[in-house]
């Protein structure tokens, strides 16, 4: 008897002391190190990845979803874009709607994703 509560304790011992991951409600898995796995692409990912505001307008948005591309480390997870497809945008309704493939956390992802409430072009602002 006093064996078998020897081992139950030693593999008690052996288990605490083993690296642990922490699994989230939504998925995802922490490490002992702090890097989330697994982690899902979300859209304030990405407007954090390029940087946008909401004081930009439809062309500057544009502009720096063609142009940024690779790898960065944001929340946590590491994101790389590898190709973006321009949906649709509409500088009146100051919306652009974005297809982004690429990888999270060295998992493919794909989102579409719409950036609206942007600075929206006036008919004072038209070039005629």
């Amino acid at each position: 008897m006093k064996e078998k509560v020897i081992w139950g304790l030693a593999m008690v011992l052996i288990m605490a002391c083993s690296k642990e991951e922490q699994v989230l409600t939504n998925g995802e898995v922490i490490t002992d190190s702090g890097v989330v796995k697994n982690a899902e692409i979300e859209e304030e990912d990405l407007y954090q990845y390029y940087g946008i505001k909401k004081d930009q307008n439809v062309e500057q948005v544009t502009n720096q979803i063609e142009t940024i591309k690779g790898l960065k480390e944001i929340n946590g997870k590491k994101i790389e874009v590898k190709e973006t497809v321009l949906e649709s945008k509409d500088e009146e309704k100051g919306i652009v709607i974005v297809k982004f493939l690429g990888k999270v956390n060295d998992k493919n992802f794909s989102k579409i994703v719409t950036f609206q409430d942007l600075v929206k072009k006036t008919e004072s602002s038209r070039n005629y």
